[in-house]
């Protein structure tokens, strides 16, 4: 269970060190690789971006690039996520496909935490969040593009759409939301949005 979760530090600083030109700054996305990304990734890149949300991708054969199912939709314009949740307090990551855009993050959560037919055991995994209530969680996403002495996370609210609380962030791949019972340790810094950075 832990390594699934510390996988995400590793997703982490491999996209860091891939997005750093030789001067150790950050750069765009690699033109070059952006001509290799598929259609279906540019689509998702440009709606993305339309919704104030950058994408990047990680190089083919990367495990999250194959997990990665999250398209934007034309027909009905709009995007339909890969959603990762990862439960630190109880080392459990859970993946969900095909979330609309527009739902609400409790709603999505709710599938998870929520008693539902066939779901009892995926529960008692995480049983301490689900005694702790729905409303009561803690939702966090990871900066991207931070020194890596440094941890910090935006802080969710729940009730926002998926597409709101997205923008303004970089994410790789798809979304990764922390969900907590308490506020994580004193070594994270915790914003609502980039203006309190240099706070």
């Amino acid at each position: 269970m832990s390594s699934d979760y510390f996988y995400l530090e590793d997703v982490y600083r491999m996209a860091d060190i891939a997005t750093r030109d030789n001067t150790g700054h950050h750069r765009e996305l690699n033109p070059r690789f952006q001509r290799r990304a598929s259609p279906k990734q540019q689509f998702l890149a440009k709606a993305a971006e339309y919704r104030k949300t950058n994408v990047r991708f990680m190089a083919p054969g990367m495990k999250r690039r194959e997990e990665n199912h999250s398209m934007y939709i034309k027909r009905y314009k709009f995007i339909s996520w890969t959603v990762e949740w990862l439960f630190p307090e109880v080392n459990v990551r859970r993946v969900d496909h095909r979330v609309k855009e527009t739902e609400p993050i409790r709603t999505i959560l709710a599938k998870h935490i929520e008693e539902r037919p066939g779901n009892a055991l995926e529960r008692h995994q995480i049983k301490p969040l689900c005694d702790c209530g729905l409303a009561n969680l803690l939702v966090y996403i990871k900066k991207v593009d931070v020194p890596a002495s440094q941890t910090v996370y935006y802080a969710i609210d729940t009730t926002q759409p998926l597409s709101t609380a997205l923008s303004g962030k970089t994410i790789i791949e798809f979304p990764s939301l922390i969900v907590r019972t308490t506020p994580p340790d004193e070594s994270v810094k915790v914003i609502r949005d980039d203006a309190e950075v240099a706070g």
